[in-house]
């Protein structure tokens, strides 16, 4: 049975160099944002490290960045996922996705 993900891509709003590009995927596109926002400001959170996060505290919190739905994309396991997930990071140059 296939299932549904949304493909996205998180870029500076500000200008700033290619590497500042992440592409995810999410089965809850609408709660991307709030998610982000919350992995970049609270310390607890087990992704506040991660490169995106460090960036986006770096260049002015997530208000200097945006959220733009890619595809919306039918997969029948992780790994046709993970192949159109590695595509846009190819294609966007998204140096802040961690690899997959």
């Amino acid at each position: 049975m296939a299932q549904a993900s949304t493909i996205y891509k998180v870029s500076s709003r500000g200008g700033y160099p290619v590497v500042s590009t992440y592409i995810g995927h999410t089965s809850q596109f609408w709660m991307v944002r709030g998610y982000h926002n919350f992995a970049t400001n609270y310390t607890h959170d087990p992704d506040h490290n991660t490169s995106l996060h460090r960036y986006m505290r770096d260049n002015g919190g997530i208000d200097n960045f945006e959220f733009t739905l890619l595809e919306n994309f039918s997969y029948n396991n992780r790994r046709e996922l993970f192949r159109r997930v590695r595509f846009y990071t190819e294609a966007h140059k998204a140096m802040l996705t961690n690899s997959i």
